[in-house]
């Protein structure tokens, strides 16, 4: 088990780098991250992830998350982005350990919160992610490019079928 732990971790590490090195990018670690739910409380926890590798975060979840239950997701603050970079895309690398089928991230969002206090979403990427293998996911903004004036994040929706499932984030990527 460890080895397989072991090798899974390293093989994410190099798609991801091999990734990286394909344009100008800032990396993350999705570590700074928290729980959210669009009414009463959140049923996911997060948490590092050490078995996967040094800056991965782990979702679990307290209680099953149907894709009709309301919205449950892991938000995370992509700090430090310069105002007026041209944002192009996002990658996430990935891993859903799933003993039922059905465990997914059934959306990734990006908003940027703007002046009023009122964030404008930047993009909606309805892509289901489900790899039971490292994978790594590029969602492109669907304008040519857009220029950042407010702080972004990154909102990963989560479904879980069961409670003993993971989800793994390995890392995230802002394409500029």
């Amino acid at each position: 088990m460890f080895k397989s732990k072991l090798f899974i971790s390293l093989c994410a590490v190099v798609a991801f780098a091999a990734v990286c090195l394909a344009g100008k990018s800032i990396f993350y670690s999705p570590q700074g991250a928290t729980p959210v739910a669009a009414s009463g409380l959140p049923k996911l926890e997060v948490g590092p992830d050490p078995s996967f590798n040094a800056n991965a975060l782990q979702i679990t979840a307290t209680s099953t998350i149907a894709s009709g239950d309301p919205s449950q997701s892991v938000m995370i603050p992509l700090n430090g982005l310069v105002s007026n970079t041209k944002l192009k895309g996002i990658r996430v690398s990935y891993l859903v350990e799933a003993t039922t089928p059905g465990t997914t991230y059934a959306m990734v969002r990006l908003t940027q919160m703007n002046t009023n206090f009122v964030s404008s979403v930047i993009e909606d990427d309805t892509s289901v992610l489900s790899n039971t293998t490292v994978s790594v996911h590029t969602t492109s903004i669907s304008a040519p490019f857009w220029k950042i004036r407010g702080p972004i994040t990154l909102d990963l929706r989560c479904i879980f079928a069961d409670t003993s499932d993971v989800i793994h984030v390995a890392g995230v990527e802002v394409l500029e």
